[in-house]
């Protein structure tokens, strides 16, 4: 038999309705959800590890003074690194070692070169 839309019964149809795509694209909207959420969890997570000394001279403020101003907060959180900062630091960081890596293979040419010379004369 020919198998059309199913009226449901009660209100709030619309809550047990079941979806208009196969379990395959279900199972693939999940993988893509959890993916997101790990993604957005790990990021998180490295942001909190990465600025922990800030939010444990947070803590230990409250600790000390249990109320803080927006000031005083304020001057805390002012000592965590933004995202940009930190890729800043990275880039520079890369630059340094490219540049001192260079500086070394220049510095045994030169090395090389020297010895040479004093071998010719």
């Amino acid at each position: 038999t020919f198998k059309g839309e199913e009226d449901e019964v009660f209100l709030g149809k619309e809550i047990v309705s079941r979806p208009h795509y196969s379990d395959k694209v279900a199972a693939m909207i999940d993988e893509e959800v959890s993916e997101i959420i790990e993604s957005c969890y790990n990021r998180a997570r490295k942001i909190l590890e990465e600025n922990k000394e800030t939010l444990v001279e947070l803590a230990n403020r409250l600790i000390e003074k249990e109320t803080l101003d927006r000031e005083e907060v304020m001057e805390i959180l002012f000592k965590v690194k933004s995202e940009k900062d930190i890729r800043k630091d990275k880039e520079r960081i890369r630059k340094e070692r490219v540049e001192a890596k260079s500086g070394e293979a220049r510095s045994k040419e030169e090395t090389k070169v020297s010895s040479e010379e004093n071998r010719r004369e």
